[in-house]
């Protein structure tokens, strides 16, 4: 890993014997990853997940579907250390996922592309969480909206971009 610093994006789906000290290697020489897959590693646990979210201070797109032995314990470090940059997130497959976990990644402000597919565990509720985050997004895209229009000419000089919006939701299986 640390002669890899530069990696921007990085996968190792299905890379069965990848696990915990591949994470922690990672997370400790790869700050500026911005993405990685990790599909289906099942030796991967909260403990590795936890060196990336916390060493990978670039990370916006992550993918850990799969990844049978992660926990509520990786929803709140997800949430806690990448909630204002997380753009895209795979959990996919995780049975354990529940509603609480839902809440926790509703924190994701950023999220405009979420995998939740074959998540047995999740309920109305757990939506109802996704639901007031996409309120919350489509809200701060409105006064964006109307900050641009009443500007100069219809658009405000030096404006940022358009805030993100949940656009992809995948609940299948």
């Amino acid at each position: 890993s640390p002669a890899m610093r530069g990696i921007k994006s990085l996968v190792l789906t299905g890379c069965t014997r990848c696990g915990d000290g591949s994470m922690i290697a990672i997370g400790q020489a790869m700050q500026e990853l911005e993405s990685l897959e990790i599909e289906l590693l099942s030796r991967v646990t909260d403990h590795g997940l936890q060196a990336i979210v916390r060493g990978c201070s670039a990370i916006a797109e992550l993918n850990a579907g799969g990844c049978s032995h992660l926990s509520s314990v990786s929803t709140s470090l997800i949430a806690d250390h990448c909630a204002s940059r997380l753009r895209r997130l795979g959990l996919g497959g995780i049975s354990s996922l529940t509603d609480i976990d839902l809440e926790e990644i509703s924190r994701c402000k950023s999220l405009t592309w979420l995998d939740l597919r074959a998540c047995p565990k999740l309920s109305d509720a757990g939506l109802k969480a996704l639901g007031q985050l996409a309120e919350r997004q489509m809200k701060a895209h409105a006064k964006w909206e109307e900050q641009r229009r009443t500007g100069v000419g219809g658009i405000l000089k030096n404006a940022p971009g358009s805030p993100p919006t949940l656009t992809h939701l995948d609940l299948g299986g």
